[in-house]
């Protein structure tokens, strides 16, 4: 649970899980690969870091929507997948 709630920051924005909010806190981490079972299907997380380099790809489920948070910024995610790169 940690593991997806806190380090990958993966959570429920609204009931039923509809929407999602990803703050990801990875510490020293360089990598993360997660998968998180979602009533509508599977939500997917990987984080590279390379340096000064962040490069995040999410993939949610069909009919899910959501925002990733990172440095102060958002960025919005839908359905499908979604690459955020920084640096």
């Amino acid at each position: 649970y940690h593991l997806f709630a806190s380090v990958c920051g993966i959570q429920p924005a609204s009931p039923g899980f509809q929407t999602v909010a990803i703050r990801p806190m990875p510490g020293p981490l360089t990598s993360l690969n997660v998968q998180l079972v979602h009533p509508q299907g599977l939500i997917g997380f990987l984080f590279e870091r390379d340096g000064g380099s962040v490069r995040m790809v999410v993939v949610l489920p069909e009919g899910v929507t959501g925002t990733l948070y990172w440095e102060g910024l958002s960025h919005p995610l839908h359905a499908g997948e979604t690459v955020i790169r920084r640096g």
